[in-house]
């Protein structure tokens, strides 16, 4: 058994009541300076939460980043699903540590292994909502009664471990209680069950969260492993977008679908969902098919921008939606959701910047693909923006070159 020093050792599996819901805990010896109580505050209905076990699958997946910054081993005082250790040191961590030269291999051991238990079966899939364009279609898409039982959407979970960063502790916490508000009015609407998930995990983590960000989903659905069969990861880059993204930014996200297919034959099985279309059919499909983009958030700018939590309609991403919403004469649709009357008036300028924007980060094919699609929609382009615009990525491209 390695020595404490050795490593970082994961202890006392725990589950407790607490107001609203329960409590998965468990200690972490070896981790200076940080706390020593990983936890994960799950708010469910009380059925759903007398169906959740303390399994440590849950703490091993959320500590392997942790573990791999400092360059620590990682024990487990108790036994752990055999199959999910196999998979954690043999394709796991050799791949985080490839993605991320910054991550050195580390070794993952136990007091014991054995077969996890297959008492999910029939009880669906479970998505992770953030009410953006990915989620939302993934929540709606996969509801479809047609698809196989493990791989229909019955669940849907809000996940708080980083994403909800802000100017200020309480701005997040509005922000994480607005979605949830959303995501919980869907799941209602639906019949589906609604767990809110909120984890100290980030505590433990050097790494930002869009470069961990899937392993911080991973751990929190495996938190939820007793209550649903699948976990289906929106996908934010289908596969025909790859190659144009992956490794340029970093985030851990671009590469769900080389990720998450690791832990195949483990209790529970991770999917990418969606990755055989892209962003822009995502918004068409759920303009057209889908009322759960009514409760769309998907805007980046800061809360001064947002007053009473709209989306700003002049962000890149708002920019993107709306145009698709235009084209489509759904303009009206959205008033309660977007500042549409901001966008009207900053249109040209909008859609200038994100016409730059597309034809500097990507191929000059891909972005053209892209404004086509809402050319054959009928879409008025702001008359001289494409042109300004794509003279503008022209300079910063070679102003990129002349650098280098």
């Amino acid at each position: 058994m390695p020595e404490t020093n050795d490593c970082l050792r994961l202890q006392n599996f725990r589950k407790v009541s607490r107001d609203g819901g329960v409590r998965l805990s468990c200690s972490i010896d070896g981790t200076e300076n940080h706390p020593t109580l990983l936890f994960f505050d799950i708010d469910a209905t009380e059925n759903n939460c007398a169906r959740i076990t303390p399994d440590p699958s849950a703490f091993v997946i959320a500590m392997t980043i942790p573990a791999m910054e400092r360059g620590l081993d990682l024990h487990v005082d108790g036994a752990i699903d055999d199959a999910l250790l196999f998979k954690l040191n043999y394709y796991v961590v050799p791949f985080l540590s490839e993605f991320h030269p910054f991550l050195r291999r580390i070794k993952i051991t136990a007091d014991s292994t054995a077969a996890a238990g297959r008492d999910n079966v029939g009880l669906g899939a479970m998505t992770g909502m953030s009410c953006g364009v990915d989620s939302l279609e993934t929540a709606a898409r996969f509801a479809d009664p047609e698809l196989p039982l493990r791989y229909q959407v019955r669940s849907l979970a809000v996940f708080d471990v980083g994403a909800f960063n802000d100017e200020t502790p309480q701005l997040a916490l509005e922000k994480r209680d607005r979605i949830a508000t959303r995501a919980q009015e869907i799941a209602s609407d639906c019949g589906h069950d609604f767990y809110l998930v909120a984890s100290n995990l980030a505590e433990y983590y050097q790494t930002n969260f869009p470069k961990s960000v899937s392993m911080r989903n991973v751990a929190c659905a495996f938190a939820l492993s007793d209550i649903c069969e699948t976990y289906l990861g929106a996908c934010s880059v289908g596969v025909m977008n790859m190659k144009y993204f992956a490794g340029k930014s970093g985030s851990m996200d671009l590469v769900d679908q080389i990720l998450y297919p690791m832990f195949a034959g483990t209790r529970l099985e991770i999917l990418s969902a969606s990755v055989d279309i892209n962003r822009n059919d995502k918004i068409i499909w759920l303009l057209n098919h889908s009322a759960y983009v009514e409760q769309i958030d998907i805007c980046t700018s800061s809360a001064k921008r947002r007053p009473g939590g709209k989306n700003c309609g002049t962000c890149p991403k708002c920019g993107g939606f709306l145009r698709f919403a235009e084209a489509h004469g759904q303009l009206d649709r959205f008033t309660d959701k977007f500042d549409i009357a901001r966008y009207q008036r900053r249109r040209w300028r909008v859609f200038q910047k994100d016409v730059t924007e597309m034809f500097t980060a990507q191929t000059k094919s891909q972005a053209e693909k892209a404004f086509s699609s809402l050319a054959d929609l009928g879409f008025q382009q702001p008359k001289g923006a494409m042109f300004v615009g794509r003279l503008i990525a022209w300079k910063n491209r070679v102003r990129r070159k002349l650098r280098h």
